[in-house]
């Protein structure tokens, strides 16, 4: 007789696991997998029960792309049901609607009381503190303006996949909703909320955007909605689906993107350690910003150094803006170039870091040159210290690139190896240093402008290359 517990659990295992599975291959447009291919795949899933229980099925690129941007595009999950809304006006344009409506300032401040920066997380924009126009908001919606705060205020805009609306009791709810304009707004509100000084009075302008779905549709929103006043490119390359990927992939390998400046400061303690479980790990020093990040990568594993240290806002921009954003984030961008790229840019800008804070004491230092010495040892310091100044302060990207092209391309050393031995001592990152003194010594007639310059010239960063492949043979 069979245990009947047992037999419970395992009733329970087969409700929850599939009785049929599709396997997606995903292969580069115009290509074929191939006759012979082909026949072997069918052959090992017939032996696995038939083709009603398993099969497969090619997919493309685009498939990819739009399969994970949908699943993983930052969103509420729970619908948001605005009751009663004020004055609708439904727009119609395009292949996409709108709703035009008010709010009371209260009742948008208790949702972002509920959600936080959940909200917010394809908003461009992250808080901007007490800057003097968030100082105005919080004035008037606190003052004796505050009943004219619909007429003063641009209002919030919420993107979201998709919208019912109850022509009867005029309620609006809003699925997968985000604000993708007006952020600044939310937050003083909910700060006036939580100080109990908002005013009843105060009512906003809110505006509903339907994506049904649509990516392309979804990011130009959020790009042109605040791309009328200056921001910088890599914000409004952050919900962009090949950065929202490059985020899903660093995460899985216990990294955070930060894909808009200063994101980690504006979450909760709830949504720290939320993300923290998540990783397995504090996020600590386990943070990338993006531009940086972006930056590390064209310098280290590209080798375009006045592309990353000259002209990093091309990185962001698009080929019909003369920038490379579609030749940067390709499909050769992985999460661990990216990472490494970034852990050896730490390692080389801790070492500059180390540097600066010795420069900033020198004045008040009995012995400079002692405490010099401790940081690069005796062959620098008594001939060398005019140049370290000159050079150091402006190299950090210079010398990621030198020391990548050197240890890695030109003596194969694996860049796992290399990066141990960046964190765990500044030997790499000094021979690096004495490489481009020895440079300057021997090379003097390449030396015509001032090193600030040189560091960030690609012609420059090639002569310092050959000059160290003839050195290495």
């Amino acid at each position: 007789m069979a245990n009947d517990d047992l037999k419970g659990r395992i009733d329970d295992i087969f409700q929850i696991v599939p009785s049929s599975y599709l396997l997606h291959l995903v292969i580069s447009s115009n290509s074929s997998l191939g006759e012979e291919a082909e026949v072997k795949l069918n052959s090992f899933f017939s032996g696995l029960g038939g083709r009603d229980y398993f099969g497969w099925q090619l997919e493309d690129l685009k498939w990819l792309w739009d399969t994970f941007y949908t699943r993983h595009l930052p969103t509420v999950g729970d619908q948001i049901l605005f009751k009663n809304v004020m004055r609708t006006l439904p727009v119609k344009s395009s292949d996409h609607g709108s709703y035009l409506f008010s709010l009371p300032g209260k009742e948008l401040a208790e949702l972002y009381e509920k959600y936080q920066e959940k909200l917010l997380q394809q908003n461009i924009r992250v808080s901007e503190g007490n800057k003097p126009a968030n100082k105005s908001i919080e004035q008037t919606c606190t003052g004796p303006d505050s009943a004219n705060f619909f007429h003063y205020n641009n209002g919030v805009t919420f993107l979201c996949e998709s919208t019912k609306y109850d022509d009867f009791a005029n309620n609006i709810i809003l699925e997968k909703a985000q604000i993708v304009n007006g952020g600044q707004t939310i937050r003083v509100l909910h700060k006036a909320f939580a100080e109990n000084r908002l005013k009843d009075d105060a009512t906003v302008l809110v505006r509903v955007i339907s994506s049904s779905g649509h990516k392309e549709f979804a990011n130009n929103v959020a790009v042109n909605l605040n791309n009328q006043t200056t921001i910088d490119p890599s914000f409004l390359k952050s919900n962009n689906p090949r950065i929202l990927q490059l985020y899903h992939s660093v995460f899985s390998h216990g990294w955070y993107l930060e894909r808009r400046e200063d994101e980690v400061k504006q979450l909760s303690k709830e949504e720290i350690e939320l993300l923290e479980n998540q990783l397995g790990q504090s996020l600590g020093d386990r943070v990338i910003p993006l531009k940086e990040g972006a930056q590390s990568y064209v310098a280290v594993y590209l080798g375009e150094l006045e592309l990353a240290k000259k002209n990093p806002q091309k990185i962001f921009q698009e080929r019909l803006d003369d920038g490379v954003f579609e030749r940067i984030f390709d499909d050769n961008l992985t999460a661990e170039k990216f990472i490494n790229s970034y852990r050896i840019r730490s390692a080389v800008q801790d070492f500059v870091d180390e540097f600066g804070k010795l420069k900033r004491k020198r004045a008040k230092m009995d012995n400079w040159q002692l405490e010099y010495t401790k940081l690069f040892g005796d062959e620098l310091v008594p001939t060398h210290s005019d140049l370290l100044h000159q050079i150091l302060p402006q190299s950090s990207l210079f010398l990621c690139a030198l020391i990548y092209w050197k240890h890695v391309n030109l003596k194969e050393m694996p860049i796992d190896a290399l990066i141990e031995k960046l964190e765990s001592t500044f030997e790499v990152q000094i021979d690096a240093l004495k490489d481009l003194i020895r440079f300057n010594e021997e090379k003097p007639q390449q030396i015509s402008k001032m090193w600030p310059t040189l560091l960030k010239t690609q012609t420059f960063f090639e002569s310092v290359k050959e000059y160290l492949k003839a050195a290495c043979q």
